[in-house]
C-alpha cells in the first residue's frame, strides 16, 4: 500500500513542494504547528462550465420531476441523481493554484481515508522553513508604515552611522533610567493595571481572548501581559483513524477558518480581536478554550480531579451517555467511535481475550467487559 502511495506522491513532488509526507494514515493534530499558505481557486474553463450548467439542469429537472409525487424513487432515477451529484462535485471541486516561491518553502501530506480515497493536502510551511526577517528589515520600498522609501542611516568607513539628521550627544540626550528604577515604576503600573482590569466588565475578557489566541495561532505566543498558560495537550497514544472522526475533522475547520483571520504578526493580533464583532469574539473564545481540553486517561496521569471535571463538562455541553468516560467492563458509547475504529477494536479484544489462556493476571471481570465491549462494537457496525 505505502508503495502506490510513494507512486501517487511522486507527481506531488513534480508540482515543486519543498517536502511530501508519505502514510496510510497521519496522528491527529500532525498540522497543528506548521502554517497554511493562501491559495486561490482556479475558475472552471467554457467547456466546464458549460458542462456544469448541462448537468445542473438535468439534476433540478429530475428532482422537481419527482418532488411532489410523494412516492419513492425508482432505482434507475435514484441511481442517476447520483451519478449528476458526483460529477457536479467532481467538476466544483476545484483545483487550488499557489505562489511558486512559497510552494518552494512548503510541502504536502499523501494518504488514505477509510474509503481508500488517497488524500493530498497541500499547503503547509514548517516552522524551520519560515522566512526568518531579522528585527529591522522590511521589504523593499517600504518605511516603518508601509510607505515610500525614506533616507537611512548609512555606515561609514569607520562603521559609525551616518545620517542627514545629526543625532544629539550623549550629554544633551535623555539618559536610560536605571534599571532597578524601571523594576520598581513597572510594578507600579503593573498594579493600577490589575487594579483597572477588576473594575472594567469588557477589557478582561478581551485580554484573556488575546492571551489564549497567540497561544492557539502563533508558534512563540508570548505576546500578551496576562501570565496565562493555554496549553492544548497532544495524544502520545492515538486510536488508528482518529484523524477522521467527524470532532477531528471539525476541529481542523475551524482552525483553518480562525487561521486564515489572524495577522502574521503576534503584536498585530489586539488590534484584530478589537476590530472583530461581539459574536465573532465569543466564537474565537469558544474555540481558544475548547483546545486546552484534556480528558485523556493515561496509565502515568490519571489525575482523577481532572477526568472527573471532563465529566461535568460533558454533562454540562449535553453530551451524556454518548460521552462517557470508559470504565472496567464498560465499553465506551459506539457513537464516538469511527466504524472502522470499531471493528479495530473488536479484533484487538479478541486477541486479548485469546491471551486470556497463557495469562492468568487477566481477570473475569476483565473478560466479561472485553466482551460487553465486543456486543456493543458488533452491534453498532
Amino acid at each position: 500500500m505505502r508503495e502506490k502511495l510513494e507512486v501517487l506522491a511522486e507527481g506531488v513532488r513534480a508540482e515543486g513542494w519543498r517536502w511530501v509526507e508519505v502514510a496510510p494514515d497521519f496522528p491527529y493534530g500532525h498540522t497543528f504547528t506548521l502554517r497554511r499558505i493562501a491559495s486561490t481557486e482556479t475558475a472552471m474553463s467554457e467547456a466546464e462550465q458549460a458542462e456544469h450548467d448541462r448537468l445542473r439542469t438535468e439534476y433540478d429537472a429530475l428532482e422537481a420531476e419527482h418532488a411532489g409525487t410523494g412516492e419513492d424513487l425508482s432505482e434507475e432515477v435514484d441511481a442517476r441523481l447520483a451519478e449528476l451529484e458526483t460529477a457536479l462535485a467532481r467538476i466544483e471541486n476545484r483545483p487550488h493554484a499557489y505562489d511558486p516561491d512559497e510552494v518552494a518553502r512548503a510541502g504536502a501530506f499523501v494518504s488514505l481515508d477509510y474509503g481508500g480515497t488517497v488524500l493530498v493536502d497541500r499547503g503547509w510551511v514548517r516552522p524551520e522553513d519560515e522566512v526568518v526577517v531579522e528585527r529591522g528589515e522590511r521589504p523593499s520600498g517600504e518605511d516603518e508604515t508601509g510607505g515610500a522609501d525614506v533616507e537611512r542611516p548609512t555606515a561609514s568607513a569607520s562603521g559609525a552611522s551616518a545620517s542627514t539628521t545629526e543625532a544629539p550627544e550623549e550629554e544633551d540626550g535623555i539618559r536610560p533610567l536605571p534599571e532597578r528604577l524601571v523594576t520598581e515604576l513597572t510594578a507600579h503600573r503593573t498594579l493600577v493595571l490589575r487594579d483597572a482590569l477588576a473594575g472594567d466588565p469588557e477589557a478582561p475578557y478581551l485580554a484573556v481572548l488575546h492571551a489564549l489566541a497567540c497561544k492557539a495561532f502563533y508558534r512563540f505566543g508570548s505576546s500578551s501581559c496576562l501570565e496565562i498558560e493555554a496549553k492544548s495537550t497532544g495524544f502520545a497514544t492515538q486510536a488508528p483513524g482518529l484523524n477522521d472522526t467527524s470532532s477531528a475533522k471539525a476541529i481542523v475547520a475551524r482552525h483553518q477558518a480562525w487561521a486564515e483571520q489572524m495577522p502574521q504578526a503576534a503584536e498585530a493580533l489586539w488590534d484584530t480581536l478589537v476590530g472583530f464583532d461581539h459574536d465573532s469574539r465569543q466564537a474565537l473564545f469558544a474555540y481558544c478554550a475548547a483546545l486546552t481540553v484534556n480528558g485523556v486517561q493515561e496509565a502515568w496521569n490519571r489525575s482523577p480531579g481532572r477526568l472527573a471535571h471532563a465529566d461535568r463538562l460533558a454533562e454540562a455541553l449535553g453530551l451524556g451517555r454518548r460521552c462517557a468516560r470508559p470504565r472496567a467492563g464498560r465499553p465506551p458509547s459506539s457513537s464516538f467511535v469511527p466504524w472502522g475504529r470499531r471493528v479495530l477494536l473488536k479484533q484487538r479484544s479478541l486477541i486479548f481475550i485469546d491471551r486470556m489462556n497463557v495469562d492468568c493476571r487477566l481477570g473475569n471481570a476483565t473478560l466479561a467487559g472485553l466482551l460487553i465491549w465486543d456486543l456493543k462494537i458488533e452491534g453498532a457496525v
